[in-house]
């Protein structure tokens, strides 16, 4: 999988694709923020100074419910968690795959020096056995000479 997204990543990471996600939370944070402008305006006392004041808007209890708690809950609390979940699965299955692959290859590995391993035996084997009959045959050929 590791190897699949490196691939992708020379495509996904550009410039281009850096500023259109940019562009992206830009624009929801400002339709997400635009009905605070409208919460509050800016009045002019008769000396000058201007003093924030809050504006009919925050006194709709149906406004700070949809507005306040659910949109707030779901923007600041579900989405990021739901993206964090969604991102640590994939890189958990992500690390599986890399993990059942090094087990694989290890294995094989593993496999491969098992073999050799069964091979420098049986060669030993064999050279005691070639040696074992050769000093065999020269004790009988010293036993009838």
């Amino acid at each position: 999988m590791f190897s699949r997204l490196s691939v992708q990543a020379v495509r996904l990471c550009t410039v281009a694709n850096a500023r259109r996600q940019l562009a992206t939370v830009l624009i929801l944070s400002v339709i997400y923020n635009a009905p605070k402008f409208a919460e509050s305006r800016l009045d002019y006392r008769a000396d000058g100074i201007a003093c924030a004041v809050h504006t009919s808007l925050i006194d709709y209890r149906l406004y700070l419910i949809v507005y306040g708690n659910v949109l707030y809950t779901v923007v600041m609390l579900v989405i990021p968690l739901a993206t964090l979940t969604v991102l640590n699965v994939r890189l958990m299955a992500a690390l599986n795959d890399v993990h059942q692959k090094r087990r694989q290859m290890q294995s094989a590995r593993q496999q491969h020096d098992n073999n050799v391993m069964m091979m420098t035996m049986i060669a030993v084997v064999v050279v005691v056995v070639i040696v074992a009959i050769k000093k065999k045959k020269h004790e009988e050929e010293k036993k009838d000479g």
